[in-house]
């Protein structure tokens, strides 16, 4: 079986996948996003210019209260 993969850029899916992926949180109306290292800068990057204000960095230690 042969298929024509676009390999994701170090630290994330493929701009395809991301845009994908921020078109459902979009639909979802998050509060908060909380991405963390494994996100990616690029994805963080896109994140917060798509949701301003909802965008937090998560970390080791971080404790988030509802």
């Amino acid at each position: 079986m042969s298929r024509d993969l676009q390999r994701p850029e170090r630290g994330g899916e493929s701009p395809q996948e991301l845009e994908k992926t921020l078109e459902a949180l979009g639909e979802l109306g998050p509060e908060l996003i909380v991405p963390c290292h494994c996100t990616g800068e690029r994805a963080v990057k896109m994140l917060k210019k798509k949701h301003p204000g909802k965008v937090m960095e998560g970390f080791s230690g971080l404790v988030l209260e509802f």
